[in-house]
């Protein structure tokens, strides 16, 4: 996914998986974009230069609720890699084993493995790190009242990181 030119969507339940760029091989974002990335899972996508998982370019996107996890740069940050701007990620899954740099992170987990169900599976296990940890019921009034596969969300206090309530 590419966001270029004030273009601010609202990405959701959605998964981002096996694709390989020049750079953000999930999702790229420049030119004061702002997308909302919510519930998603961003996954096994690679790319020649920098940002595997997710690139900015002079852009402020919101990561929230969601698995950056086992992407792969050339370069730089395999997961998630900032050039300008003001992105943030809020209560999300960051293969990384810190907040990268120039990102602004809140109770995020870093270098865990989200234990999805299987290979091309990403439901989570009832082991994962992802329940029960992501953003508090009514935390953002553009939270997903239900996951991928139609489940009520959240399940509890607090909504589960990724595609799927458990």
């Amino acid at each position: 996914i590419y966001c270029s030119y004030h273009c601010s969507p609202r990405i959701t339940n959605c998964i981002i998986q096996g694709n390989s760029a020049d750079f953000g091989g999930g999702i790229g974002c420049g030119f004061t974009s702002n997308p909302k990335i919510v519930n998603c899972v961003i996954t096994g996508n690679t790319v020649t230069t920098d940002g595997g998982g997710i690139h900015t370019s002079n852009s402020s996107p919101a990561i929230i609720n969601t698995i950056v996890w086992d992407n792969t740069a050339a370069n730089l940050n395999d997961e998630i890699n900032v050039y300008l701007g003001s992105p943030w990620a809020d209560c999300s899954l960051i293969g990384d084993t810190s907040c990268p740099p120039d990102l602004s992170c809140t109770d995020c987990l870093f270098d865990m493995d989200p234990l999805f169900v299987g290979i091309g599976d990403y439901h989570l296990t009832l082991d994962s790190p992802c329940l029960d940890t992501g953003s508090e019921a009514g935390a953002y009034s553009y939270l997903p009242l239900e996951d991928m596969d139609g489940d009520t969300r959240p399940l509890g206090a607090r909504y589960d990181i990724g595609i799927d309530e458990v």
